[in-house]
């Protein structure tokens, strides 16, 4: 399957890439805000950020497209200031990321967390190999 480069003006490009980078921005708060929510929820956020990036992938010179720089060196003043926009949303979805991502991992550390005290640790091994209290606790933590 081929893909084609459909041909736009470089200002109606610097509009696309500008409402890819928002669109992006728009999923990274979304997954963000919805971090506490059901894992379906979050699956759905991410699948959400993951069809984003791709939209802005193919608008980029992995897509046939001139990169940021070759747009903004060849832009007039209006040009200019799209450029900035993007450049501020790019600056923006990288301190989002980052934000996300550091709170995924926590969550995550938190879960493990969870799952350990609940299905019993090193130590509640009886000396014949058996389980007592941490038995106990995998049947709970099973429920």
């Amino acid at each position: 399957m081929s893909t084609a480069v459909i041909e736009t003006s470089p200002m109606q490009h610097l509009q696309h890439l500008l409402a890819a980078t928002t669109e992006v921005l728009n999923s990274l708060q979304l997954l963000e805000s919805c971090r506490f929510g059901p894992s379906q929820v979050i699956d759905a956020a991410v699948a959400d950020l993951t069809a984003s990036m791709e939209a802005l992938d193919r608008l980029g010179p992995s897509g046939g497209h001139p990169s940021l720089g070759q747009l903004d060196a060849t832009a007039d003043d209006a040009g200019h200031a799209v450029c900035t926009l993007i450049r501020n949303n790019v600056a923006n979805i990288r301190e989002e990321s980052l934000g996300v991502s550091l709170e995924l991992r926590r969550l995550v550390a938190d879960n493990r967390d969870v799952i350990s005290i609940a299905t019993g640790s090193a130590g509640t091994y009886d000396a014949l190999g058996r389980t007592t209290s941490g038995q106990v606790r995998r049947t709970r933590g099973a429920m």
